[in-house]
């Protein structure tokens, strides 16, 4: 009675996130259990495991809500009643029908499971009949999930266990039902063989497909993200969303046309019992701000299997959470025990309390639309949310036993959300390298509005650098650009002179590539200086010859003579300059110690920080540098962001020569992406720096 008080006044607090009651979508004998929703751009369709004919007997049914939240009369039978266990279901709507996947047991008594799908019409009504799709698999499927890019279905699945090195698959399905191509795995190539990649969701943006997974690579569970192709091609590298030393797991994701929000369950407030936690990811893989904190566990009330939509503005994201400690159920159901199983969850750690349903809404670029909210608040448990949108408002769909805790039934509650913009901002924009070091935009016109676009307006790092007048126009092209990292976004502006939110950021590194094969060598006090052309000459048009860090000749030969070298060590590299005003990144460094009168041994005059050899490198280097005296030396290694990748030395070194390697590792002993980084030295007295190339 008293839980029923407390929450009665929580409900009234947050009653303004719901524009209406609660209500029930599928009552029968027995249970109806994991509701799964789809939208077809009229109404929604929920879909659930059944039970009518007996509690082995495992059916899915489906029933249509409308956008108000009534239950319209009728069910449709999607797969008939099967002694074989059937669940871990899911379905999406393509243009005119649905797909529907879903894992069976392969016998009554049988553990393993496949892959299933089966064509549904718009009315709800099977076309054909179901199919296996996890043609060759030996060992058991789960949590199979599915997208439409417009053409094709992508339907993919968990295969094997936490504990079997379980990895995701994939297999493209046509709209007629006929397998394309065979099963293929989702699989980063350079992932240990004994990392286990559990629980995967997949959304797809307009252009590729993004899968998201956690996997055990780092010892915990973290959550990892990758672009494919509608051809079943890898796009860039997996995007690592969150790599916290803790276990995130049961990820999701949803993507508003702009930004795909990642959520999942988290342990870093509490390692026993998980908080939600979400990111937002652009179309480029960027992560878009920090993570950000959904729901924080308190008093030990775990927050779990979180699900998410989006209205083409915000994201809602449920979770059912752990809100009293009542009479233990005492035991899971049999589905119930192997749904955790799958999922790496203790199953000691489910069914000891009640759950209930919340959410929250957040905005599109992540801040809190509203606060935290009860979906549903009856007694015993309800659990397994849903979320799907229709544009505008949220459905949300969960599993209900308060019926006395005896058989579960299929509840839902409509969520107000906010429209997005009239003033909608470009879509997908990607960018590209081409010439050498121009950059060449593109992106798709904004969600339609009642206003007319009139213009683009184009950012390079944050400043206005192009105005697009004509909105028929989806492309751009730069002139040429110095070695560097450029960050672009764009704008839409509209008939009243309002500008858009900005559309998704994407960045592109150029590097210039230098002369190669770099010699110097001394003779008779004079210095041969050689080299190469690179290896990508276009518009090459002169190289410049630097001696100690100051240009010592520009010339459009390939080897120069210093007549007049200084006494001592001297440093050389060649750069190649670009239709005569963009310059490479730097060759090789040699130094060449010129002896001075009567062959003293040479000591440094100064403090200096060498070129690295070789630059470009793969997969060492060589750092060095020249102390004038004794000094406590640290060699610091950053990204372009000025974010600290490794600490190479930090130490007290005489006066001299000293060198040190780089082996293209993080702290960690991670592999780091190819790209330009800065390495510094620091003495107390002095700071420089220069920039190296790592190639993979």
């Amino acid at each position: 009675m008293l839980k029923r008080m407390i929450l009665s006044v929580l409900c009234i607090t947050f009653l303004m996130s719901l524009s209406a009651q609660e209500f029930p979508i599928a009552v029968g004998t027995y249970s109806q259990t994991y509701p799964e929703i789809a939208y077809n751009g009229e109404n929604y369709y929920v879909a659930f495991v059944d039970k009518r004919t007996g509690t082995y007997y495992y059916g899915f049914y489906g029933r249509f809500v409308t956008p108000v939240g009534d239950v319209i009369a009728g069910e449709t039978e999607i797969v008939p009643p099967h002694v074989a266990m059937s669940f871990m279901h899911h379905l999406t709507w393509g243009d005119d029908q649905y797909l529907f996947v879903w894992s069976r047991q392969r016998g009554p008594t049988e553990y393993l499971r496949d892959t299933y799908a089966r064509r549904l019409n718009a009315d709800g009504q099977p076309i054909g009949g179901s199919f296996m799709v996890s043609i060759g698999i030996t060992v058991s499927t789960a949590f199979i999930r599915t997208a439409f890019d417009g053409e094709n279905y992508l339907v993919i699945w968990q295969e094997g266990m936490p504990t079997q090195e379980a990895h995701i698959r994939g297999q493209f399905v046509s709209p007629t039902g006929s397998l394309i191509g065979q099963n293929f795995s989702i699989r980063p190539p350079d992932l240990p063989a004994n990392t286990a990649q559990i629980y995967p969701d997949i959304v797809f943006d307009g252009t590729n497909y993004f899968v998201v997974w956690d996997d055990t690579r780092t010892g915990s569970r973290c959550v990892y993200g990758q672009f494919i192709s509608p051809d079943g091609d890898f796009i860039g590298d997996n995007v690592i969303i969150s790599n916290e030393p803790v276990d995130q797991m049961l990820v999701q994701t949803a993507f508003n046309g702009n930004y795909f929000f990642v959520i999942w369950a988290d342990g870093r407030d509490n390692p026993n019992n998980k908080s939600v936690y979400g990111q937002l990811v652009d179309t480029a893989g960027n992560l878009v701000g920090e993570h950000i904190p959904i729901s924080i566990v308190e008093a030990n009330n775990e927050r779990s299997w979180p699900a998410v939509g989006s209205n083409g503005n915000q994201f809602l994201v449920s979770w059912e959470q752990q809100i009293y400690r009542g009479q233990s159920a005492g035991f899971l159901t049999e589905e119930e025990r192997i749904k955790s199983e799958a999922a790496g969850i203790d199953e000691n750690s489910r069914r000891q309390i009640w759950y209930d349903v919340y959410g929250r809404l957040i905005n599109a670029d992540g801040s809190y639309g509203s606060d935290e909210f009860p979906i549903c608040l009856e007694l015993y448990h309800q659990d397994e949310p849903a979320v799907a949108s229709d544009t505008q408002d949220f459905l949300v769909s969960w599993q209900d036993s308060r019926n006395q805790n005896q058989y579960y039934d299929i509840y839902g509650m409509i969520v107000e959300g906010e429209e997005s913009s009239e003033y909608h901002p470009p879509r997908n924009l990607q960018a590209e390298l081409v010439e050498i070091n121009e950059i060449y935009l593109s992106w798709e016109e904004p969600l339609p509005s009642v206003h007319d676009v009139t213009a683009y307006w184009i950012y390079q790092n944050g400043e206005l650098l192009e105005v697009i007048d004509d909105p028929l126009i989806l492309e751009y092209q730069t002139t040429g650009r110095d070695n560097g990292v450029y960050s672009y976004f764009l704008t839409a502006i509209y008939e009243d002179d309002t500008e858009s939110v900005v559309s998704n950021t994407v960045e592109v590194e150029v590097i210039l590539l230098p002369p190669v094969d770099f010699s110097a060598s001394a003779e008779e006090g004079e210095v041969l200086c050689s080299w190469l052309p690179p290896s990508v000459s276009r518009a090459l048009s002169s190289y410049r010859l630097y001696r100690n860090g100051a240009l010592l000749v520009e010339t459009e030969e390939t080897e120069y003579v210093d007549t007049e070298p200084e006494s001592g060590m001297n440093s050389y590299f060649v750069t190649a300059l670009y239709d005569g005003m963009y310059e490479s990144i730097s060759s090789d460094t040699v130094s060449v110690n010129i002896t001075g009168i009567g062959g003293d041994d040479y000591l440094p005059s100064t403090f200096h920080l060498r070129q690295n050899i070789p630059n470009p490198f793969n997969p060492e280097t060589k750092i060095c540098y020249d102390l004038a005296e004794a000094a406590r030396v640290r060699i610091t290694v950053y990204d372009l962001k000025g974010r600290r990748v490794r600490v190479l030395t930090d130490d007290y070194r005489q006066a001299g020569e000293h060198h040190v390697l780089w082996d293209g590792r993080d702290e960690s002993g991670r592999e780091v992406s190819a790209g330009i980084y800065i390495y510094r030295m620091d003495t107390g007295t002095t700071r420089q720096e220069r920039k190296m190339l790592l190639l993979k």
